[in-house]
């Protein structure tokens, strides 16, 4: 499946306005949002995506000020990514707990 990430920068970022928006965007067909730093980032089908909904984006702008782009997001392996940040555990040079895919201790 491929998504569209839509970057919305707030002009008074604030915790309160990103929930603001998230909350009006969660009524589109967005299924996750992230916030970092001062951006909202929202994800939705590509398929889904059309100028409909930058229209309705853009009816937002009267109730939250923001400037949005739109990229499409690389498909990618996102298990193997979300798995690539478990490192293994060394205790005491005794005892290494690993996940499968990590190889085995080179003592």
């Amino acid at each position: 499946m491929e998504y569209t990430c839509y970057t919305f920068t707030l002009e008074n970022f604030s915790e309160e306005n990103s929930e603001i928006l998230i909350a009006l965007l969660g009524e589109l067909p967005f299924e996750m949002f992230e916030t970092k730093d001062s951006s909202v980032f929202a994800y939705m089908l590509t398929l889904l995506d059309h100028e409909g909904i930058e229209q309705e984006i853009n009816k937002l702008k009267a109730v939250v000020s923001f400037d949005f782009e739109k990229e499409k997001v690389i498909t990618q392996n996102w298990n193997m990514e979300w798995e690539s940040n478990f490192n293994p555990v060394v205790i005491e040079d005794k005892i290494y707990i690993r996940a499968e895919f990590h190889p085995p201790a080179a003592y």
